[in-house]
């Protein structure tokens, strides 16, 4: 029961959502962003936000690929790239396979959330935005490899609605409590005086219809948004953004399941709380977009009145999987060149083929260094194996890097010592090391393909592609040039 009504909330989500998109595209134009001249969206940052204002504009040092600037005596670093959501779509997945690169550097807090959340939260001021990608061990790896890059890995930042973009607007909320408290007082604007003498009036927000016209005033015009403002910040660094987008009806079946507050507030998935919540939500959401429109009700909601204001998390989740309303705005601000868009379900599928995109978006080769997440985070299967002469130690301290433990294997032995000790008695060969049969005659501990080499250790690497059809083949290297075959193998596939 509990999986037939998981099913069917998520296609009545589906046909709600294609059903909401069709409706308002007959009726409105198709989206196309603004984009704000620079001297503008400089004044904007003067009003909204001083602490940024103060730094601007940034020199970057070019001695560096990621954009670090000198300010006085201290070198100060920001993101050179954003895997910017949506929420829900994998980019954590996606951060944790890029940052095994040599030249990405993990060392800070990869997801501050910064660029949307208010200023007075515990995200800071700008001061502490800088201090996250310039603490010592992230300068160390900066200023030892130049080409190190730095990410915000912020999924919230891609769906900007307004609960995501206070860092900004949240003039909007300042304004509202002054208009409020003006109406509370002793002294009530004489506009509405009248008005601000009702109970009911002062006991909830439900009248004070004036004081979101006054909120909308006091803040910055909604074509300021996150992309603006990051590439007016970030301006001569030639940020890049990678956003990662999945099918909008399984993205909201997954948030509804992830957050405890709505099946709280509209029941279980077995008791069909799923299609009650998209039902509640598509209702209001149709509402606000048949008297304000599609554009604005996506990017401030809950600032239209009363009636969208007391909607259960104001639509939140299922704004966020309107990516039209926000993707014209990225592109206005973020050049074709430097913008990656890449479908959930087709990088789930082939994650190695997602890697090497953004790889390349960052102008990144293939990472130089063989470490033990290199496999988990570039999905591939590396089996390092490393050999003594024939019988010695077979497959001794044999690392693996697919997350299996190595089986146990014998203490190495010299040559001299293993012809001693395996001349008397047969030896048979460890399991996963070639034949399993047991062996009639002693193992020569140096046999003829290997006498040349005995007494050194000898490498064999091969490389496959997890989930690779057995058919595939292993590309074995040659221990003096490991490196530039293997790159030059991987990035042919």
């Amino acid at each position: 029961m509990r999986g037939r009504f998981g099913c069917a909330g998520l296609v009545l989500s589906f046909f709600l959502v294609c059903l909401i998109e069709w409706k308002d595209g007959g009726n409105t134009k198709k989206v196309r962003a603004t984009k704000l001249p620079l001297p503008h969206r400089q004044r904007i940052i003067q009003q909204a936000a001083p602490d940024v204002a103060k730094y601007l504009p940034l020199q970057f040092d070019r001695t560096y690929d990621n954009p670090c600037f000198q300010n006085g005596s201290s070198l100060l670093c920001l993101p050179a790239f954003f895997v910017a959501g949506g929420m829900q779509c994998g980019g954590w997945d996606l951060w944790r396979r890029l940052k095994a690169h040599e030249h990405i550097s993990d060392h800070h807090d990869p997801a501050p959330h910064w660029w949307t959340n208010h200023p007075r939260s515990t995200a800071g001021s700008f001061d502490r935005y800088l201090s996250l990608f310039s603490d010592r061990k992230t300068l160390a790896q900066v200023r030892a490899q130049p080409h190190t890059l730095l990410g915000d890995v912020s999924p919230a930042s891609f769906a900007f609605m307004f609960a995501e973009q206070l860092r900004i607007h949240y003039q909007y909320l300042d304004g509202f409590d002054a208009c409020a408290r003006a109406c509370r007082g002793r002294a009530p604007p004489a506009a509405v005086a009248t008005r601000c003498a009702s109970r009911e009036y002062t006991r909830r927000n439900e009248g004070m219809l004036h004081c979101y016209a006054e909120a909308t005033a006091a803040t910055a015009p909604l074509s300021f948004n996150v992309p603006a403002f990051a590439s007016t910040v970030l301006q001569g660094a030639a940020l890049k953004v990678v956003v990662m987008l999945r099918d909008p009806a399984v993205r909201l079946w997954i948030a509804f399941n992830t957050y405890g507050q709505y099946p709280a507030k509209y029941g279980k998935l077995a008791e069909r709380g799923f299609e009650f919540y998209v039902g509640n939500q598509s209702a209001a959401w149709a509402a606000c977009a048949s008297v304000h429109g599609t554009h604005e009700c996506a990017l401030r909601f809950e600032g239209h009145g009363p009636e969208q204001a007391g909607v259960y998390y104001h639509c939140d989740q299922l704004v966020k999987g309107m990516y039209s309303e926000y993707m014209p705005e990225w592109q206005a601000y973020i050049r074709p060149q430097r913008l990656l868009v890449l479908r959930t379900e087709d990088y789930f599928a082939r994650p190695l083929r997602g890697v090497r995109q953004v790889w390349r978006l960052l102008v990144l080769s293939l990472p130089l260094t063989l470490t033990p997440t290199l496999t988990l985070t570039l999905t591939l299967t590396l089996t390092l194996t490393f050999g003594r002469c024939g019988g010695c130690s077979g497959c001794a301290n044999r690392p693996t890097l697919s997350g299996a433990r190595p089986r146990a294997a014998p203490p190495r032995m010299s040559c001299s010592r293993c012809a001693s000790s395996t001349a008397s008695r047969p030896r048979r060969p460890l399991r996963g090391c070639g034949s399993s049969t047991r062996r009639s005659t002693p193992r020569s501990p140096c046999s003829s393909t290997t006498a040349a080499s005995c007494g050194q250790t000898s490498t064999t690497q091969t490389i496959e592609r997890e989930g690779a059809p057995e058919s595939t083949k292993a590309v074995p290297l040659s221990p003096r040039q490991p490196i530039d075959s293997m790159r030059d193998t991987i990035y042919k596939r």
